[in-house]
């Protein structure tokens, strides 16, 4: 009965269904408990048998003994002796046939268990395995929706990319002259860029905010360089020293002239002797020669904007 009702409720491995057909929790408690009353109704049995095994050769011997008078039992002594052999013999052959159906039951038992243990540690998978494929599912229709969409972000973000060039070639014409030959060569660098077939859209996009992000930085940094002037006057090496875009300002190399560009008026125009010391040391600060310091320099206020 236990072997019949394993295989109905746990087909075998060839069926290939165990994932298809697991038992609810109600179910498989019911199923063991019943398995549990089973096994221990035939243990009871079989206690019971070895218990009338053991006693049955006594037991018939003494029945023999009381049928039959002294002189017939000294007779038949040597046959009531092969009979009760024989008897013995019996029950030794039943009772390992009974202690092979013990192992048996026990066997089936754990196979029992065994096969809960499986079915919920399949439960409990296959409840993942559906999370995980509704993921990937939402994900997949993701893609869909965003390879829908390129072309159109395809469309919208080359004339942006062609306004932010313009925006950005007319805000270095509008801030102060520093670094005019690096700041020229990358805008012609990003305007060839644009016509360029080999390179793509993402990329463009990328090097033209990385751009917006150089011209960022100087508004947060100083910096000291040596570079032409030309004044309209003549054309001589100069250093100049930037404070964010607050201040661009210049000193000769041998330290006797010291100007600033003037944005009111556009030009550069020199300083007077009293500032002369404190470009020198901000020269020094920039060029991390000595520890930042406050310096007196000419700061046009800022005006407000209607």
């Amino acid at each position: 009965l236990t072997s019949k009702k394993l295989q109905t409720v746990f087909p075998s491995p060839n069926n290939n269904r165990l994932n298809q057909r697991l038992l609810n929790q109600s179910l498989r408690k019911s199923l063991y408990n019943l398995e549990l009353r089973i096994y221990l109704a035939s243990l009871r049995i079989i206690m019971t048998i070895k218990k009338a095994i053991i006693f049955l050769p006594l037991l018939i011997t003494s029945l023999l003994l009381s049928m039959f008078p002294f002189g017939i039992q000294a007779v038949g002594l040597n046959s009531s002796v092969e009979v009760q052999k024989k008897i013995e013999n019996s029950g030794i052959d039943s009772q390992n046939k009974i202690d092979k159906m013990a192992d048996k039951s026990q066997t089936m038992l754990e196979q029992y268990k065994i096969a809960i243990a499986t079915a919920d540690s399949l439960q409990t998978y296959n409840d993942y395995l559906k999370k995980i494929i509704q993921s990937q599912t939402d994900e997949l229709n993701s893609f869909d929706s965003q390879i829908e969409g390129i072309e159109k972000t395809t469309l919208e973000v080359v004339p942006l990319m062609d306004r932010m060039l313009k925006t950005l070639q007319d805000f270095i014409k509008l801030d102060i002259p520093f670094l005019p030959k690096e700041r020229a060569t990358r805008l012609a660098v990003l305007n060839e860029m644009m016509g360029q077939a080999n390179v793509s859209t993402s990329e463009k996009f990328r090097r033209i905010l990385e751009a917006y992000q150089v011209e960022t930085e100087y508004g947060r940094t100083i910096e000291s360089y040596r570079a032409e002037l030309n004044n309209g006057q003549a054309t001589r090496s100069v250093d100049f020293l930037r404070i964010g875009r607050v201040a661009l300002l210049y000193q000769t190399l041998d330290g006797k002239e010291t100007g600033h560009w003037n944005r009111e008026s556009r030009n550069w125009e020199v300083l007077p002797k009293e500032y002369y010391q404190s470009v020198k040391t901000g020269l020094n600060i920039a060029r991390k020669r000595a520890a930042p310091d406050l310096i007196k320099l000419p700061i046009v206020a800022p005006e407000t904007v209607q």
